[in-house]
């Protein structure tokens, strides 16, 4: 008998139930979400219109900045590159709208979804945690909420940024990282987050 082939997330392996609903650290895939690298250059207006039009919002262009919308959230990537993180189920419907607006101007739209997925990790552990992971300082005195930052993350590499603000304060992060990484990341965030695991 034919069976329809079912998804599976980077991380079906890893067991991260007991991180779930712990009161230190709570760490959750964010699966089957969509990637989209968006090439451009930022002082052309043709192109910065088009793709505001079509992302409900003005493309960030502050270093290591990012804004949401209601289509996506839009994170620079470097002088004339963002990535746009988006439902998966309104992925086509985004490209094909970006393709249409940006058919006249000299820009790039290209899908990365396969090569990537991500974690939410939040809680009052998070900064310690994401200490032992990357050299970037993370502590919301200094990592604010419109910030995000591409760096080493336990010897691989990832994208993070805020998952949720509470006023002024970042209260979780997302990681965005390579899906060749998932059993590695997720073993090593399972033993880096074994002391803030209550019995």
């Amino acid at each position: 008998m034919n069976q329809t082939p079912q998804a599976q997330s980077p991380l079906n392996q890893i067991d991260l139930s007991g991180l779930a609903d712990n009161s230190q650290l709570q760490i959750r895939e964010a699966p089957f979400q969509a990637y989209v690298v968006l090439r451009g250059k930022p002082g052309n207006a043709s192109f910065t219109s088009a793709a505001a039009q079509v992302l409900g919002n003005e493309l960030p262009v502050k270093a290591n900045t990012w804004v949401a919308s209601n289509k996506a959230d839009i994170l620079w990537y470097g002088p004339s590159e963002w990535l746009l993180v988006v439902k998966e189920s309104e992925l086509n419907d985004l490209l094909e709208d970006l393709n249409t607006q940006l058919k006249n101007t000299h820009a790039g739209v290209v899908d990365v979804t396969g090569g990537n997925t991500m974690l939410e990790i939040s809680g009052p552990a998070t900064t310690e945690l994401l200490a032992k992971a990357s050299p970037f300082d993370f502590h919301p005195s200094v990592f604010t909420r419109e910030q995000c930052a591409q760096t080493v993350f336990a010897k691989a590499s990832a994208t993070v940024y805020p998952l949720n603000v509470e006023g002024e304060a970042v209260a979780g992060f997302r990681v965005i990282f390579r899906r060749s990484f998932a059993d590695y990341l997720g073993v090593w965030l399972l033993d880096a987050a074994e002391e803030y695991v209550q019995d």
